[in-house]
């Protein structure tokens, strides 16, 4: 390389370097922020719809399949990033609860069922640009398990029949466990201050063949 030619070369580089300064040095604080990546935990605590079907449990004196469905309290934690001002990927663990009831009619009475809801689920999370507070949407999928205990104890003839001959059945117990990914939907509100944010969040899941969801009120904190 000639000197004219190394000259050329150290005054483009200098006055790239310059020209990126000053760029960089008139850029908002605030915007510049907003182009690095961010990082945040959380944690929150709701409402939990858990419903699963319950016929597996005893095949042969089912007349109707019946179900669980019923309400409970509920949490989960969250770790999340964002990497784009509308955009954002978020892990969650999440526990439903635990429920238990009768989930329909058997021969000579009902079952007592109880279920068990609890999962993980990964999140793609889009934010819109809703001045105050944040209106973001979820989509996704999640692994749900749900464990369904079940005891039975009745006799021969369907309740509210008639029969000549009736015997009493010693109780029974069946169970099982069950867990598959699919997907998973969520949307809610967000309002931050400074590292702290508040959120107001609906999530639906499927397990199961049904739809248990959550809804909750949660805290976050961001690495900025």
């Amino acid at each position: 390389m000639t000197a004219n030619r190394r000259a050329r070369f150290f005054s483009r580089l200098a006055l790239s370097v310059t020209l990126g300064a000053l760029s960089t040095a008139l850029v908002p604080p605030a915007c510049a922020a907003a182009n690095l990546v961010s990082f945040y935990i959380g944690g929150a605590y709701g409402h939990a719809d858990v419903t699963a079907p319950t016929a597996e449990l005893f095949h042969s004196r089912v007349i109707s399949p019946g179900g669980i469905d019923l309400g409970h309290s509920a949490y989960q934690i969250m770790l999340g990033m964002r990497v784009l001002p509308l955009l954002g990927f978020e892990m969650d663990y999440l526990d439903l609860g635990t429920v238990s009831g009768s989930p329909g009619s058997f021969y000579g009475s009902a079952i007592r069922a109880k279920v068990t809801q609890r999962g993980e689920a990964a999140f793609a999370v889009i934010y819109l640009p809703v001045p105050v507070v944040k209106l973001y949407l979820k989509a996704g999928v999640a692994r749900l398990t749900s464990e369904v205990h079940g005891t039975f104890a009745g006799t021969t003839c369907p309740a509210g029949v008639f029969c000549f001959v009736q015997a009493i059945l010693p109780p029974s117990q069946g169970a099982f466990s069950t867990s598959a990914i699919t997907p998973a939907l969520g949307g809610g509100l967000q309002w931050t201050h400074g590292h702290w944010g508040i959120r107001a969040e609906y999530e639906r899941f499927t397990a199961l063949g049904v739809h248990p969801d959550l809804v909750s009120v949660g805290v976050i904190w961001t690495f900025l």
